[in-house]
C-alpha cells in the first residue's frame, strides 16, 4: 500500500478467493477501502456499442489529453487536482 497517500482510497477489483490485508496500516494511515463490482463482458460490449453509436457521450470525461512524452505534466495536473481526468496517449508502434 506504499503507493497510496495517507487518507487515500483503495478500490478493490477482486473476484473469488481469499487474501489478507494489513489492517493495522490501513487504520493508522486512515485509508478507505471500497469493493467494486466489475461489469461482465456482455455489459462492457453493450456499453461499447452504445458509445460507438453515439447514444452515450464520453468526449467530455477527459479534461486533458497528453502524449506519453508529457507524462510528468499529466501527473502534476492530477497531483494539483486541476484536472478532471487526464488521458495519456501512447502513439502506435512506428510513430504518431
Amino acid at each position: 500500500l506504499g503507493w497510496v497517500r495517507d487518507g487515500g482510497a483503495v478500490h478493490l477489483f477482486v473476484g473469488e478467493g481469499e487474501g489478507s490485508l494489513p489492517v493495522g496500516a490501513i487504520y493508522r494511515r486512515e485509508l478507505a477501502l471500497a469493493a467494486t463490482y466489475s461489469a461482465s463482458p456482455a455489459d462492457l460490449a453493450e456499453a461499447f456499442a452504445l458509445i460507438c453509436a453515439g447514444a452515450i457521450r464520453v468526449d467530455r470525461l477527459a479534461s486533458h489529453r497528453l502524449p506519453l512524452e508529457r507524462l510528468a505534466e499529466a501527473a502534476q495536473l492530477m497531483e494539483r487536482r486541476t484536472a478532471l481526468k487526464v488521458f495519456v496517449e501512447i502513439a502506435p508502434s512506428g510513430g504518431a
